[in-house]
């Protein structure tokens, strides 16, 4: 995500030529460029994540053809995607990656949506914690079984699987850690 980002750094026409190649492929739908994420807000992450999802399938295409465009002053962001997206498994274990991460941040992006509302929930909001941890404690160690959705359409090694799975148990592992110091400072 932060590649695809850096690639419009600074960049109005390639920008121009993202929007008319979406706009090309996507004619029934408005076109938007991706979510920028920003490090303060979380939710900025999820919906970037969750607009990758949607479009991920179309990235090859404009990668190759921005390296087309750009001759021998490739900028290093769109280097760094080709040499991705080339890949097959890397390309593919991305995009599970993706997927996965698009469907386990609806949770998340509810709170953070109601934590930043103009709402009152501060009598809420340890039940709101609570029901995070149950989420979080419940996907921290996902079966191959619980993830075959995932990996359906693509042809990845079962070690490409098992990888995806540990990396994604890891950040459930460091968001639960995080969590509970957070819970316990601060009630």
């Amino acid at each position: 995500m932060m590649s695809f980002s850096q690639m419009f750094f600074n960049a109005g026409s390639r920008k121009r030529r993202y929007l008319c190649f979406m706009t090309n492929k996507l004619p029934r739908k408005k076109v938007t460029m991706p979510p920028n994420p920003c490090a303060t807000r979380w939710n900025s992450w999820f919906y970037a994540v969750q607009y990758h999802r949607e479009y991920f399938g179309l990235y090859k295409e404009f990668i190759e053809m921005e390296t087309q465009v750009c001759g021998r002053s490739v900028p290093q962001s769109v280097e760094r995607l080709q040499d991705m997206l080339q890949d097959p498994n890397l390309a593919q274990s991305l995009n599970v990656q993706i997927n996965i991460m698009a469907d386990k941040c609806k949770h998340i992006l509810n709170l953070l949506d109601i934590f930043e509302s103009r709402r009152p929930v501060t009598t809420k909001i340890f039940n709101y914690l609570e029901d995070l941890q149950v989420v979080i404690a419940a996907n921290k160690e996902m079966q191959y079984e619980v993830c075959d959705e995932y990996f359906k359409e693509f042809d990845l090694p079962r070690c490409t699987k098992t990888e995806i799975l540990r990396t994604v148990g890891e950040a459930y592992v460091n968001a639960e850690e995080k969590l509970t110091k957070y819970m316990s400072v601060r009630f």
